[in-house]
């Protein structure tokens, strides 16, 4: 396995092109599976299902988030404060559920990524402001810190994380994860992505008015066509994509924070806007 050179201490966020760049070795077009190492970012979050008999302790995954440096994986805060699902565990470099390693057929050639990586969560910080009582979902953040540094591969590599409100309109959204394909469907055991396209703040405001949406926290996106996020994508990034010179790089807009009945039209999603809480990422990383 190869490893990129070298990630900087975990108190600091990289910048381009130290993050947000897919490290693809080659590309199959179209469809709503990516292809492998796509978003080398993504992280696959394992739960401890508390409520159930599990015999065997088996972890079930229930979110999704971003990894933002060696150490630290962004995601909703609703995702680590439930009281039943515990989470235990990130996996890195998941595509496919039901094999390791994922593979996928190029022509003639049976092209594979590298092992998925499974590590341990050492802690987690939900932001201060965020309260689940109230259901309004704002300061919907957290921070979830790993065991082990991670070294970053073609298969693991962290997104850029912006301190800057950068505009949406004219970038290209696209959001990731394994959840739910329809309402009454299971989560998918193949990672899927779709477009989305931003909203006037007004329509998560008229939309989700009793939940009170706030446009200089949260993101109004989606809900135009079928596509978009559903139950098992909570805390997978909302991802935009910014120009360095002549370089394309993906950047961590928002996180999925809650929306109407999965892939509805008229019924946007909202996500907690990455670049208002900047400052708070910066202050909550530890060496």
């Amino acid at each position: 396995m190869s490893y990129i050179c070298c990630p900087k201490p975990a108190t600091i966020l990289p910048s381009y092109p130290a993050c947000g760049r897919p490290q693809l070795t080659y590309r199959v077009m179209g469809g709503t599976e990516p292809n492998l190492n796509e978003y080398p970012w993504l992280a696959m979050l394992l739960y401890r299902n508390r409520s159930a008999f599990n015999a065997d302790w088996k972890l079930v995954p229930s979110c999704g988030g971003s990894l933002i440096n060696n150490r630290y994986v962004l995601t909703a805060a609703h995702c680590v404060t439930d009281e039943v699902l515990q989470i235990q565990r990130v996996r890195l470099g998941e595509h496919t559920t039901y094999q390791n390693p994922d593979c996928m057929s190029w022509g003639a050639q049976r092209i594979c990524a590298p092992p998925h990586l499974d590590i341990d969560v050492e802690s987690v910080t939900a932001h201060d402001d965020y309260d689940p009582a109230k259901y309004t979902s704002h300061n919907d953040i957290a921070l979830v810190r790993l065991q082990v540094p991670v070294r970053y591969t073609l298969a693991y590599y962290p997104i850029c994380v912006l301190g800057y409100r950068s505009s949406l309109s004219k970038s290209k959204l696209r959001v990731a994860g394994w959840g739910k394909t329809g309402m009454f469907d299971a989560g998918s055991k193949v990672l899927q992505h779709a477009a989305l396209k931003i909203r006037k703040p007004k329509v998560c405001s008229e939309k989700y008015a009793p939940l009170g949406f706030v446009p200089r926290s949260q993101i109004c996106a989606g809900g135009l066509d079928h596509k978009g996020t559903c139950g098992g994508d909570s805390g997978s990034p909302l991802m935009g994509t910014s120009r360095r010179s002549y370089e394309e790089f993906t950047f961590l807009a928002g996180i999925t924070s809650y929306g109407g009945a999965c892939g509805t039209i008229g019924w946007p999603i909202v996500f907690t806007r990455t670049a208002r809480f900047y400052k708070w990422i910066l202050a909550h990383l530890r060496p």
